[in-house]
């Protein structure tokens, strides 16, 4: 979570930063400043599911040991958050607490919630995609880590860049409920498909919050 919780702290700063040149009438972008948009930012990010496993495969007498991350988040196009500070220009504001109250105020009302996902099998790093969570199920597409950079050449965003990487398994999970965790149902099993082949997994889920 906090790769992708970093990603997008840099993404609204490198806005922010391009931004300043034209906003003539905003002060210099100072620390303080640059810690508001970063606390409105982690505001947005709310964890969905974060733990590992261990899948077997007994025909073949193999296993491989899996740990995984998603997080829900709230994202406006790059576009509007510039869009929102030539605004802010135009209209005379002289502090970036404005901006980031435009800011904040288009994320409620326009913003897009999507949720991204990561998975760490033997060490190697898949993105996951196509994630649905409920209180007690989880299911997700494993891919491989895409060309990130070649991806913005061709003017591809993020997520398109992902769910066009190569599928190479997937996963589905369902909470039990653990004898020795009594009430903390921390305790969840299912099937995972890996490079063609097919593993029990049981995992151990850390709390939401």
């Amino acid at each position: 979570m906090k790769k992708i919780e970093i990603l997008g702290i840099i993404a609204i700063l490198a806005i922010l930063s391009v931004s300043i040149v034209a906003a003539r009438k905003l002060p210099t972008i100072g620390n303080t400043e640059k810690g508001m948009f970063k606390n409105l930012v982690q505001g947005y990010f709310h964890p969905e599911i974060n733990g590992w496993g261990i899948g077997l495969n007994t025909e073949k007498d193999s296993y491989l040991i899996a740990k995984f991350h998603a997080v829900s988040t709230k994202t406006l196009p790059n576009s509007r958050v510039a869009e929102i500070i030539k605004e802010a220009r135009e209209g005379n504001s002289t502090s970036w607490s404005d901006v980031r109250d435009k800011i904040k105020a288009a994320l409620d009302t326009e913003g897009t919630t999507k949720t991204k996902g990561r998975m760490q099998i033997n060490k190697e790093t898949y993105v996951l995609t196509g994630i649905v969570r409920t209180n007690t199920t989880f299911t997700t597409d494993i891919r491989t880590k895409p060309d990130y950079s070649a991806c913005v050449k061709q003017n591809i965003t993020a997520e398109d860049c992902e769910t066009q990487s190569t599928k190479v398994g997937d996963l589905s999970l369902t909470q039990k409920t653990a004898e020795f965790e009594t009430n903390k149902q921390r305790v969840w099993a299912g099937t995972m498909d890996f490079n063609d082949t097919s593993y029990t997994l049981v995992a151990i889920i850390n709390p939401r919050e």
